[in-house]
């Protein structure tokens, strides 16, 4: 991590009790970064942190054994869990004063986001392009200058919610793989989830942009 990423979130020590950050997150690399990024925060904000992880028995023995370390030596707490009611109960007794997900792989319930009033996604593509999977595919197949992540509010429709912000980056129009993208997007992710973090810290999270709702032009994969 460099050290830029600590200096700048140090701009505000966070005062009162501690803020509960709720992350559920599925792309292992992504995740890892992401959890990073709070442990960078916590140093000069007061944040209690709860990262929740799909349980597959194949997860369990190696996709997210880093995760489930660094949360140990981070003193965050974390879940590995598969079933919607206990994702439910979990989250319910952690009472979240934010949610944010980070290519979750499953829908997260309506219950659960009504647990507080943010709950955002962090999404790899720059809506409304790109809704759905394999992002990184799409933006090389079609062609596309630059892609990039975009932080939303989740509602019950995937990809559709308010957009809080985005970060991005420019393809190479010639050598540029779905691979090589994945690379620049994780830079993105970290980035933009810093930044959407400390602002929810510091002065709050706006309502956002509403998408534009020509998304017959932009399909869902």
């Amino acid at each position: 991590m460099t050290n830029h990423k600590a200096v700048r979130a140090t701009s505000k020590v966070g005062k009162g009790e501690k803020k509960r950050v709720l992350l559920l997150g599925g792309a292992r690399e992504a995740v890892f970064r992401c959890v990073n990024e709070l442990a960078i925060i916590a140093r000069s904000h007061a944040m209690e942190v709860m990262v929740i992880v799909p349980a597959t028995q194949a997860n369990r023995n190696i996709g997210y054994f880093d995760i489930v370390q660094a949360c140990s030596e981070m003193n965050f707490k974390c879940a590995q869990l598969d079933v919607d009611e206990d994702i439910y109960v979990v989250a319910k007794r952690f009472d979240p004063q934010i949610i944010l997900s980070v290519i979750y792989p499953k829908r997260i319930r309506n219950e659960v986001l009504a647990l507080c009033p943010d709950a955002v996604n962090f999404h790899p593509s720059l809506l409304p392009k790109h809704r759905g999977c394999f992002t990184q595919f799409w933006a090389v197949f079609h062609g596309d200058t630059h892609a990039g992540v975009t932080c939303h509010r989740m509602v019950e429709r995937f990809d559709e919610g308010r957009i809080i912000k985005a970060a991005s980056c420019k393809l190479d129009e010639i050598k540029e793989t779905a691979h090589s993208l994945n690379r620049k997007l994780l830079r993105c992710f970290e980035e933009l989830f810093s930044d959407v973090v400390l602002l929810w810290l510091n002065e709050g999270l706006p309502t956002g942009l509403e998408q534009p709702k020509n998304f017959d032009e932009h399909p869902y994969h």
